[in-house]
């Protein structure tokens, strides 16, 4: 399938396209299959998150807001996990190319459509189409896939064996250092003030529950819920669900420890079976994962709750 999906990158015009909120590892990956074949268009459906903005001003990359797919002879999908993520698009793709790694409760009606859960993020499956097409792994190329992994892992909490030697390959190819790659963000979200402070008014605000000597963690903020999941671990909660309200919309941020994934516990899962039941959009990684649509925050971290403490009684070595 990627040496099919390799050929197919090599001709024609094509769109790559970014589900909505987008991240370091959707940008990153379609950043480097930007710089490794021809007449290559990036757009998102719907802005990027903030460090992938911070991602695009460091490889100085164009991206298009809702661009016009009719005009582009194919369309490929990076990092999405289901086709809602990406949208009004959704109706509108004919048979795209989709390349993702997320674990898949939605199957794709595309042309060509590769997924692999067991990689850590997208990038690395971009990096094994790069190496089936023996194209050379530019300086920029890999600052793309180096940042797209770091972000994804959280900065190598969920990576794997097979991470850890791809992020070695791209190093040596290109002469970056983990340096290189962290000054790409900055480390200026880890002191930003409004972030500090949505991570204070998180943990005042957070509720727990316990069951078979798990903890389970809650909140709600207006803003930076990623951030406060991962300060609410920190703290001591096995899980973490942090939700924010924006008029009619909500958005949850997941996050989970090592020991819970090894375990059984998957988040992307458990939240992709919620969204699917309440008609939102819900999906990620077994360690981090995120839900959003329409509805009551408060009432969807309620359902996250009941729902885990649920998981916990199934877990390996349960308590």
């Amino acid at each position: 399938m990627l040496k099919r999906i390799l050929k197919e990158m090599q001709t024609g015009s094509k769109c790559v396209l970014l589900h909505e909120n987008a991240d370091p590892d959707a940008l990153g990956s379609a950043a480097a299959l930007g710089m490794a074949f021809p007449d290559i268009t990036i757009g998102t459906v719907e802005g990027l998150n903030r460090l992938a903005k911070e991602l695009r001003g460091n490889l100085g990359i164009d991206v298009i807001e809702k661009p016009d797919i009719s005009v582009f002879d194919k369309v490929v999908v990076v990092d999405a996990p289901s086709p809602d993520r990406l949208g009004e698009y959704q109706h509108k793709i004919d048979k795209p190319i989709v390349i993702d790694h997320h674990a898949q409760t939605f199957n794709w009606d595309a042309e060509l459509c590769y997924i692999d859960e067991k990689k850590a993020s997208c990038a690395e499956i971009i990096y094994e189409i790069l190496g089936m097409g023996q194209i050379e792994i530019t300086r920029s190329m890999g600052l793309a896939l180096l940042a797209s992994i770091l972000s994804d892992t959280g900065k190598f909490s969920y990576a794997t064996q097979e991470t850890f030697k791809t992020f070695g390959e791209i190093m040596e190819a290109t002469g970056l250092s983990v340096n290189d790659v962290l000054s790409v963000f900055e480390e200026q979200h880890d002191t930003d003030y409004s972030k500090k402070i949505s991570r204070l008014k998180g943990a005042q605000r957070l509720r727990y529950d316990t069951s078979g000597g798990y903890i389970v963690c809650t909140s709600q903020i207006s803003a930076f819920e990623a951030s406060v999941c991962n300060a609410l671990i920190s703290l001591g909660a096995d899980v973490s669900f942090v939700g924010s309200q924006r008029d009619d919309e909500f958005r949850i941020s997941a996050r989970t420890t090592h020991d819970m994934v090894e375990m059984g516990l998957h988040l992307g899962n458990l939240l992709a079976e919620i969204g699917e039941e309440i008609g939102c959009r819900g999906g990620g990684h077994d360690g981090a994962a995120g839900l959003s649509g329409t509805g009551d925050a408060e009432a969807i971290l309620n359902i996250c709750i009941k729902r885990t403490k649920t998981a916990f009684s199934r877990l390996k070595g349960a308590k």
